[in-house]
């Protein structure tokens, strides 16, 4: 894993709503996961997207 440092995350949603209930179901592990593959030189050529963590919520509705 590369270094975190010099790195920006921003994580939304699981604010209200259904994205509030939803967000619940996720443990922290599911979140660490993905943001360290994001900074890690296995998605060096990532950028500018959006990675829905939601466990395929967004493919269902």
């Amino acid at each position: 894993m590369g270094s975190l440092d010099g790195k920006t995350v921003v994580i939304t949603g699981g604010g209200r709503g259904q994205g509030r209930s939803h967000a619940r179901t996720l443990a922290a592990e599911d979140i660490s996961n993905a943001i360290a593959w994001l900074v890690s030189d296995k998605a060096r050529y990532v950028t500018g997207v959006t990675l829905p963590i939601d466990a395929g919520y967004t493919t269902k509705h």
